[in-house]
């Protein structure tokens, strides 16, 4: 949970402002980066087998994966809009002169 705490505060500072399209298309494209270090560097580190899981059977927690960050970037995407737009930016963004301080 801290993780993606740091990957929202990183989309909302850094990355949102560069993805273009919905809300939500913009939150899971963004999500595609924790997923691929959670299934690239993660799962090699923690070792499925440890923890029961068959040698075939790896597509299991790589699918849970897939659906956690899914379900993340959506509701990232959206709710950073959603909170945006009740700041008084129709468009929900936020324009980069003014993320500047400028």
């Amino acid at each position: 949970l801290p993780m993606l705490i740091v990957w929202g505060a990183a989309y909302g500072v850094a990355v949102e402002h560069e993805l273009h399209g919905p809300a939500w298309l913009r939150g899971v494209t963004f999500a595609v980066v924790p997923l691929t270090i959670a299934v690239a560097a993660l799962f090699p580190l923690t070792s499925w087998a440890l923890l029961g899981a068959a040698g075939h059977d790896w597509w299991v927690p790589v699918l849970t994966e897939v659906l956690r960050h899914l379900t993340y970037g959506l509701t990232l995407g959206v709710v950073y809009g959603l909170v945006l737009r009740q700041r008084g930016d129709p468009t929900g963004r936020i324009p980069v002169q003014a993320r500047a301080g400028a």
